[in-house]
């Protein structure tokens, strides 16, 4: 059966519609993180570009990608990354890293209000923006902070603090605008308990032993085998 021409005008224009919804969506998905972090930046007083850097290095800005045991995954819509998650959770995995600045839901329990939320750009990057300003606070430097975001051990952290420096100013090259890195850690032959060697901070006597999950301001920094 011939179709009039309105209807075939109509079913036409469906189809494209229909076909340029992916498109569409993915283009916001990619705008997502960086919005998100200019965003935050600017609203945590944080220095511009550098959360949209961590990002970039982080999840690539892809709104909802997951991680866990080292097993990064990136989904085209937040149902799916929110079904993987909950998979996870179901299966007992807990130390699991999402959203756009992969914050971790193991070890940042308060930074949502619902595990859910951190796959919302904005409220990630916020999250993100927080655990930053902290760990500013805590050592007084840009690039230690970044270095921190990541990992507690400096054999990790210093090349992650690279990479997002690299992202920041757009070389390929190691590059430190940020105010100069003074580390303030000694490594000193120290305590290990249960396969878990500690560094003991500056100024702690090589003798003592140092607990392991002590809060303080003056925390040991804990390196996994």
């Amino acid at each position: 059966m011939r179709l009039p021409p309105l209807v075939r005008i109509s079913l036409a224009c469906a189809t494209l519609l229909l076909s340029s919804a992916a498109p569409v969506t993915q283009a916001l998905a990619d705008t997502a993180c960086l919005d998100a972090a200019r965003d935050a930046e600017r609203s945590a007083g944080l220095p511009s570009g550098l959360l949209s850097a961590i990002g970039h290095v982080e999840s690539g800005g892809r709104p909802w990608s997951v991680n866990s045991g080292q097993q990064g995954v990136r989904f085209g819509t937040r149902d799916e990354a929110s079904s993987y998650v909950q998979g996870l959770l179901d299966q007992g995995r807990r130390i699991i890293d999402v959203g756009c600045f992969q914050v971790d839901l193991y070890y940042h329990p308060e930074a949502f209000a619902r595990w859910q939320d951190g796959l919302d750009p904005q409220i990630n990057a916020a999250a993100a923006s927080r655990i930053l300003q902290d760990l500013h606070t805590r050592t007084g430097d840009w690039n230690q902070a970044v270095a921190l975001y990541h990992s507690a051990d400096p054999l990790r952290g210093t090349p992650y603090m690279q990479a997002v420096l690299r992202s920041w100013t757009g070389t390929g090259a190691d590059a430190s605008p940020l105010p100069a890195w003074s580390d303030p850690f000694t490594i000193l032959a120290s305590a290990q308990a249960s396969g878990i060697m500690v560094w003991t901070p500056t100024g702690s006597q090589s003798g003592s032993r140092t607990r392991t999950g002590r809060a303080s301001h003056g925390l040991p920094r804990i390196i996994t085998p």
